[in-house]
């Protein structure tokens, strides 16, 4: 830690310790304290005698951890629903790399319009939710940034990571909708039997399940898939429809680019 030297004196004053390497934002934030320098005498006398004490208890005591789960570098509190979208992206992107290992999920990927990508839960939940993620390709075959999604009523197959590859506009019209509906709009056929499916002009969805290194499809019977709209405005910082997301691109995110590049590269290496 460098402390800078009074020039009062040979001790340590109150705008001594401000300056030296610790995070003042914190106690800003603490106090609603606005924006702004952090040596004035009346904020600095609090900090020491007050802020700073408790913050080295509670940090000694694990119930701050710096920039990651108690206050951001900006100050701002942090946002466990941007966290777990994040984790959730993380997690469909572990479940990509499996899924390219095999010919057929990635010959219906290469011709999809969009994909719905429900990984499985890293830990076991009470409620039968599964989160996930669409992704839809533009007619330049770039692939767009994640809109959030969640699968309910899964209680039956928590374990296993599901995916709806939509082959057209059809079928992604129909999940870009309120409440889609794909068994009442489109025809669906299962993923692992690609190969003898008919045309994909013919077939809107095809289903895939993904356990124990191999696939096999899936029923919709029972399951609901919706957007996740509080996800979506927490993760990219604005309330945004799915649409604009997925197709019209007014929005973008680090991570996501990070994915975006990540899935596009797998998906090439793939072929």
């Amino acid at each position: 830690m460098t402390i800078s030297k009074s020039t009062s004196g040979g001790g340590r004053s109150a705008s001594d310790v401000v300056h030296a390497n610790i995070p003042c934002n914190v106690a800003q934030a603490v106090l609603h304290h606005a924006p702004g320098p952090c040596g004035s005498s009346v904020f600095a006398s609090l900090y020491v005698l007050l802020i700073y004490p408790l913050f080295v208890l509670a940090q000694s005591a694990g119930l701050v951890l710096m920039t990651s789960a108690g206050f951001a570098q900006d100050g701002t509190t942090p946002n466990p629903i941007a966290d777990d979208a994040s984790r959730t992206l993380v997690l469909v992107q572990d479940s990509v790399e499996r899924l390219f290992e095999h010919g057929e999920f990635v010959a219906a990927a290469s011709s999809a319009s969009a994909l719905l990508i429900f990984p499985a839960p890293a830990e076991q939940r009470s409620r039968p939710i599964v989160q996930g993620i669409l992704i839809s390709k533009s007619n330049k075959g770039e692939w767009s940034y994640p809109a959030f999604y969640e699968m309910l009523n899964a209680e039956k197959d928590l374990i296993n990571t599901r995916v709806l590859v939509l082959m057209n506009e059809r079928s992604l019209k129909v999940a870009l909708t309120q409440k889609p509906q794909f068994r009442k709009n489109l025809r669906i056929a299962s993923g692992a039997d690609v190969a003898t499916a008919p045309d994909a002009d013919d077939v809107d969805v095809l289903t895939f399940k993904f356990t124990d290194g191999k696939f096999e499809g899936f029923a919709l019977k029972g399951l609901r898939v919706r957007e996740n709209a509080k996800r979506n405005r927490a993760f990219y910082g604005v309330s945004a429809s799915t649409r604009d997301i997925v197709r019209i691109g007014k929005l973008d995110h680090p991570q996501g680019d990070n994915f975006r590049d990540a899935f596009a590269f797998a998906l090439e290496a793939a072929k």
